[in-house]
């Protein structure tokens, strides 16, 4: 449902930019935003959470975009929690480091160019706990549900999975990926390396370009790996006799 497609759409986001269509404008600031009245019925029922498994979801997402973490991971089974609080403190370093870059490359007096090489659609890269995410349905059986969303406009749209735990729904991700949040530091580290050669070299669009590729090839073919053994991983092992 999010970790193991994450990288996927990851390498969409970091397509080279000889292969990329002209960039979007980037998501919408992720700004803490009032929890509002499911906030307010949540005080108001101490012994059971009432909220929906789409409450729930929304719920989530507005306390990771507020940055009350301690308080979204409640609502995240106790077996994931420490997976995706990794990975969702990569993304955000990654975040950090892409505005570094957009920073150093409108300073350089490339402002024009600086979308070329915005990567701030890895708000969105997170399913469930990405920047810009809409509830389009909720489907309950007995102690589980399915929370079917859209992250920004993307398709196909992303499933969350959900089970009923004491007095709430949390939201039960996939496995994640071994290494992957490692290497996603590691590609906030590449555009690092690029902002400070800008910086420092005040580099041209096609060296800024190249110095991108330098960098950044070897990390998504590190991740590529990952996904392609994650893939492998996920498949049924054969009938026996086969």
């Amino acid at each position: 449902m999010l970790l193991d497609r994450l990288a996927v759409i990851w390498l969409v986001a970091l397509c080279p930019i000889g292969c990329r269509e002209q960039p979007a404008s980037g998501p919408r600031p992720a700004a803490a935003e009032p929890l509002g009245p499911v906030a307010q019925q949540e005080s108001r029922t101490p012994t059971r959470d009432p909220l929906t498994p789409a409450d729930t979801v929304r719920r989530v997402n507005q306390l990771r975009r507020a940055g009350r973490f301690q308080e979204m991971t409640k609502y995240v089974s106790q077996e994931h929690q420490a997976a995706v609080s990794e990975l969702i403190q990569a993304v955000d370093q990654l975040i950090l480091d892409n505005r570094v870059l957009q920073h150093c490359i409108r300073a350089s007096g490339a402002t024009a160019s600086a979308a070329l090489f915005d990567r701030s659609n890895v708000a969105n890269i997170i399913g469930v706990f990405s920047n810009e995410i809409t509830v389009i349905k909720e489907d309950v059986t007995g102690a589980t549900a399915v929370v079917t969303i859209q992250v920004a406009d993307r398709l196909p749209l992303d499933r969350v999975d959900l089970e009923l735990q004491q007095d709430r729904w949390v939201i039960r991700p996939d496995p994640p990926i071994p290494g992957l949040a490692a290497e996603l530091r590691n590609l906030g580290q590449a555009l690092r390396r690029v902002a400070e050669a800008v910086e420092t070299r005040n580099l041209a669009v096609d060296q800024i370009d190249r110095e991108m590729e330098f960098w950044q090839k070897p990390v998504l073919a590190r991740i590529r790996k990952l996904i392609d053994q994650a893939e492998r991983d996920r498949q049924p092992p054969p009938p026996d006799g086969a």
